[in-house]
């Protein structure tokens, strides 16, 4: 009896130590089963919905500011705080204004939005401006 004990302990070691040795090192599915979505390899990730695809609807999509004037544009912009508008020079890259300059003084919007019919942002007084183009 004392035998069959000494055997069954052994093999109960040999057994524990064959799966602690199968989930610690040998077991290659954890990684692609954990982290699939950030794995270029792995042939489950779609490519086709990817943020280069150009659908209108992303935000992030190369069509989605295609009618959006690029680049210095001189536009009527109106000071929706204060009720008044004024031609300004704008900077306008991707969907944001960059800068903003009237004549007499220059601003870098921290906020600001544009989209194919014109674009908002709010300047260093925080005035909130819209311009149409």
């Amino acid at each position: 009896m004392k035998h069959l004990k000494i055997i069954l302990a052994v093999f109960a070691l040999l057994l524990l130590a064959g799966v602690g040795c199968h989930v610690g090192g040998t077991d290659t599915n954890f990684y692609d089963d954990t982290y699939a979505p950030y794995d270029y390899g792995d042939d489950s990730y779609d490519y086709d919905d990817s943020y280069d695809s150009g659908d209108s609807s992303d935000p992030y999509g190369s069509d989605y500011y295609s009618n959006v004037p690029q680049g210095s544009q001189t536009v009527y912009a109106c000071n929706l705080d204060q009720d008044y508008c004024e031609y300004e020079t704008v900077e306008i890259s991707g969907s944001y204004v960059t800068s903003s300059n009237n004549g007499s003084r220059t601003i870098f919007p921290d906020e600001s939005f544009c989209d194919e019919e014109g674009c908002y942002f709010v300047d260093d007084l925080s005035n909130q401006w819209y311009f149409e183009f």
